[in-house]
């Protein structure tokens, strides 16, 4: 998905990896020249609400990276009104839903190039 755009962001990164130190971790963090993506899943039979992105965001802070930050939650059950209304500008939000449409656009876009080779040959 590197250079993608999902919701609204392309998404650019060099570097891609997890981050743990001390007990606390982040699932994914995407990272390129002049930002740096924080990605936390949560896979729970629950709402993800304003209390997970500021989770998220002070781990951020613990990290050693630099430059502007953003930040995507990707959650099983969906957002929290509150969540979703008041969204910060640096936070996208992902259902398995936004997911799935994201992965089927992918996998059409390789269907249609690989029809189109094989007219070729």
């Amino acid at each position: 998905m590197n250079g993608k755009k999902i919701k609204d962001r392309i998404i650019n990164f060099e570097k891609i990896g997890k981050w743990w130190e001390k007990g606390e971790d982040i699932d994914l963090v995407l990272d390129s020249r002049n930002e740096v993506i924080f990605v936390e899943t949560k896979f729970k039979a629950k709402e993800v609400g304003f209390e997970c992105y500021n989770e998220l965001v002070e781990k951020s802070k613990h990290t050693s990276a630099a430059g502007k930050f953003s930040y995507i939650l990707v959650s099983r059950q969906g957002f929290k009104s509150d969540l979703i209304k008041n969204k910060p500008a640096d936070l996208v939000l992902l259902s398995l839903n936004d997911l799935e449409e994201i992965w089927d656009d992918e996998s059409k876009k390789i269907v249609n190039i690989q029809e189109s080779l094989s007219s070729y040959f």
